[in-house]
């Protein structure tokens, strides 16, 4: 993407506004950091492009100390390396260390303001969250949608045994299906491109480049934004015209299909539906949701599919990885499996309890590589000092999740992916505490993620063998254990072999496929999407 680069009379501009209007500090320090320059202060101290965000800041801790400051053409960033500090700022002081980075590009000019993970701690937040906790916010509540669960997971098996080279795909294909079958009632296409999964994706990808740091110059000089379109160096208005269209086409879309089938009495139980039918505080008394209520049902519909089915595939993504890298911990794993389960039926909730050496190893592939290395920014909302530092108002908090989650004070040996770390009697940190957030802003989606993650993981385990790939001449192909870059972390590519581990199993997942037919999608009973 070509982003905007800021210009040389932007910059002198910044010079003059920082030199003439310099910001009040009252007289405590600001933490520990590298030296700022003139005017852009630590620009060049952010994450080189192409390097993993969560590598960079970890490194800081070692550089600075737990808890440390860059200044960024005035704004402060604190980078927190310590569980401490992030217990006392982000979760004991959560009402005032909860607001988001509010982005002009991204929030006003592409639509994403109504998204609730960019949406500052207010009203409309906490509203928004109140929603998405009815239908999602306790253990109880989502055991209502492990049927779909189990048929998904199950389809994901048969995929696997026909196309095992195309894996990774079928991954991505069951967490969607999952996903929109929860929020929607909708039936995705099984075997190619579906059409509200593609649109969705295209958002989700829009919405990701949107708030890359300091990549738009609107973003840094607001004014931009009322020059005329024609105006030279405003093509971001262009792209941002464009994306917002696709933002009010994934908001609008999924939203008028479950629409139509309440209309016809065909709709499936979903999060749209239940929420429609419940009773609102309408002023007409009617009961029936305000144009407000209906935006706020699209909105949290929309990014629960976004952000749940993307995490959901980095962490069985990275799940394979652990069994290719660490053999002995799959064989353990099998070997519960086969004692507990048999050799007769497919792994099931229901056997969850039975099962703990399965659900330790899910909890550490939760920790083991994370999916969302650095959390989503923080922002102060007012002035707060914490262990003799100054945090000025409108400071951004980046939790450097990663390095809580590999502190070596705290889980031995970090590196390695060991599920016996939270059996008895290591009994180390749930991370679980960690890696779905702090405070307010806390992952929703987390419980459906994680039944959905134990019980794919406990079915691959029952039916294939995972390991290295092999070359042409039988030797083994070495496999890298790293992520990418971005918000969202993914494994970097690697080769892999996944086998059945015998033709009973084969047939076990095909007696299974027998019993639960496939359905007809529901991608015909969209609206046509732009999106191609």
């Amino acid at each position: 993407m070509g982003f905007f680069l800021l210009p040389a009379v932007a910059l002198a501009a910044l010079l003059v506004y920082y030199l003439v209007f310099p910001k009040k500090q009252s007289g405590l320090p600001l933490p520990p950091g590298p030296k700022p320059l003139p005017v852009v202060g630590n620009m060049f101290d952010l994450p080189p492009a192409g390097v993993a965000e969560y590598k960079h800041w970890a490194k800081f801790k070692d550089l600075y100390g737990p808890i440390s400051s860059l200044s960024v053409l005035g704004t402060t960033l604190i980078v927190l390396n310590d569980k401490d500090a992030i217990h006392e700022l982000l979760e004991k002081r959560s009402t005032k260390t909860s607001s988001r980075p509010w982005s002009p590009f991204a929030s006003e000019l592409c639509g994403f303001s109504v998204m609730l993970p960019v949406i500052p701690y207010t009203n409309k937040f906490r509203y928004y969250r109140k929603l998405v906790h009815q239908q999602m916010g306790t253990k109880l509540i989502v055991s209502r949608f492990q049927d779909i669960q189990d048929l998904e997971s199950l389809r994901f098996l048969v995929r696997t045994i026909e196309q095992p080279e195309k894996f990774q795909k079928h991954i991505k294909t069951e967490a969607s299906a999952i996903i929109l079958r929860i929020i929607y009632g909708y039936c995705i296409e099984p075997s190619k491109i579906d059409p509200l999964v593609h649109l969705i994706e295209v958002m989700m990808t829009n919405f990701s480049n949107a708030f890359v740091p300091m990549s738009w110059a609107v973003d840094i000089i607001p004014s931009l934004a009322k020059l005329p379109d024609w105006f030279p160096g405003t093509s971001f208005k262009k792209t941002a015209k464009e994306w917002r269209n696709t933002t009010n086409e994934a908001l609008d879309t999924p939203y008028d299909f479950v629409m139509q089938q309440m209309e016809n009495g065909t709709n499936r139980p979903s999060y749209v539906a239940s929420l429609m039918e419940s009773s609102f505080k309408n002023p007409d008394g009617s009961g029936k949701p305000t144009q407000e209520d209906i935006d706020a049902i699209k909105a949290t519909a929309t990014i629960m599919y976004g952000g749940g089915a993307d995490t959901t595939v980095s962490t069985i993504s990275s799940f394979v990885l652990a069994m290719i890298t660490h053999p002995e911990v799959q064989k353990k794993a099998q070997a519960e499996i086969d004692s507990v389960v048999g050799g007769d039926r497919l792994p099931s909730f229901d056997d969850q309890e039975r099962l703990p050496y399965i659900a330790a190893l899910s909890k550490e592939a939760f920790r083991w590589m994370p999916v969302v290395p650095t959390t989503t920014t923080h922002v102060t909302e007012e002035e707060l000092e914490y262990g003799g530092y100054r945090i000025p108002k409108g400071t951004y908090l980046i939790p450097s999740t990663w390095r809580l989650l590999h502190d070596p004070e705290v889980y031995v040996n970090p590196s390695s992916f060991e599920p016996e770390r939270y059996i008895e009697p290591r009994n180390e940190p749930d991370p679980s505490d960690y890696a779905f957030g702090y405070g307010r802003r806390i992952c929703p989606g987390r419980y459906l993620a994680e039944d959905s993650v134990f019980l794919t993981v406990a079915r691959l385990l029952a039916v294939f063998n995972m390991t290295k790939a092999v070359d042409e001449e039988g030797n083994e192909i070495d496999v890298k254990v790293d992520g990418t870059p971005g918000l969202i972390s993914h494994p970097v590519d690697y080769a892999y072999s996944i086998t059945p581990r015998s033709a009973k199993h084969v047939e076990l997942v095909r007696s299974a496929e027998r019993q639960n037919p496939w359905e007809d999608s529901d991608a015909t009973l969209l609206q046509k999407t732009s999106v191609a």
